[in-house]
């Protein structure tokens, strides 16, 4: 799983937390994980994702701010 470049879980009903190990997936460009039931904030390890080009959240119920560093676009 760690050469996967997109992940599209739009509309799952996923609940909880973005769990930390997503950091792991360092070839990541596309992430949209909109109109789930996620929670809690972003984790720090998101910064990890140096490829991410695309980052759908809305229609979730996520607190906080992006960690310091996250989405870095080049």
């Amino acid at each position: 799983m760690r050469n996967l470049e997109y992940f599209w879980a739009s509309h799952n009903l996923f609940n909880g937390a973005l769990p930390f190990q997503v950091g792991n997936l360092t070839k990541l460009s596309h992430l949209n994980v909109e109109s789930n039931r996620l929670s809690s904030t972003l984790p720090p390890e998101i910064t990890k994702l140096t490829l991410l080009r695309y980052l759908g959240l809305d229609s979730n119920l996520i607190q906080g701010t992006l960690p310091q560093g996250a989405l870095c676009f080049k």
